[in-house]
């Protein structure tokens, strides 16, 4: 399972409630999960995400390592932010 918030008070509130129901036990800051690489830029305030590793392998399982490739469908510079009520007039534009 992966926790993500905000608030670190709230994460450990969380783990406690957990592991007062269930047996578990911390791995540490992800790093990868369900296929997908989580790279963290704590100084920029970004994450990441990318499934370019399993994509290589779904690629070569199906023998297309030689298809042309194509550009992907969000743009790199598409970025996602997290919405809280009602959205501001700069923020829906």
């Amino acid at each position: 399972m992966l926790i993500a918030c905000h608030d670190k008070g709230e994460i450990r509130k969380l783990t406690l409630d957990l592991k007062f129901k269930f047996e578990m036990k911390n791995l540490g800051v992800a790093k990868r999960i369900l296929g997908i690489d989580i790279k963290r830029d704590r100084r920029n305030g970004t994450l990441t995400l990318s499934q370019s590793g399993y994509l290589k392998k779904i690629v070569q399982l199906f023998d297309m390592d030689y298809c042309k490739p194509i550009t992907t469908p969000i743009p790199p510079h598409f970025k996602m932010y997290t919405v809280k009520g009602e959205l501001s007039k700069d923020e829906e534009a």
